[in-house]
């Protein structure tokens, strides 16, 4: 069952459970709010499978974003083993939502 992550109500990346639970946690190791952490966390941990950027406050979205740009890629490459079969189309998955964040900027 994959995970889905809503940019906003029509913009939405999604991707097997597996990496979305590990792109979210790794999210949440990575802002600064630790509110926002533990909501990131309580949506892996419930497996919910479904993050709705969109609606989270303006500065909230903001973390995310800059999280994203800032380490998102880099984290999730050094806890993936390097002999997974689908490491580089997973790293690209990760990549893909890091820009679907930047294109999409909070206002």
């Amino acid at each position: 069952m994959p995970g889905t992550v809503a940019i906003t109500p029509q913009v939405r990346w999604s991707a097997a459970s597996w990496l979305f639970d590990l792109t979210v946690n790794t999210l949440a190791a990575e802002v600064p709010d630790p509110a926002l952490a533990a909501v990131l966390r309580d949506i892996v941990g419930e497996n919910l499978g479904w993050f709705a950027v969109h609606e989270l406050t303006a500065v909230q979205r903001a973390e995310i974003t800059t999280a994203a740009e800032q380490r998102l890629l880099t984290d999730v490459a050094d806890k993936l083993p390097p002999a997974l079969a689908e490491r580089s189309r997973a790293l690209s998955l990760v990549a893909d939502l890091v820009q679907l964040l930047r294109s999409h900027p909070p206002t």
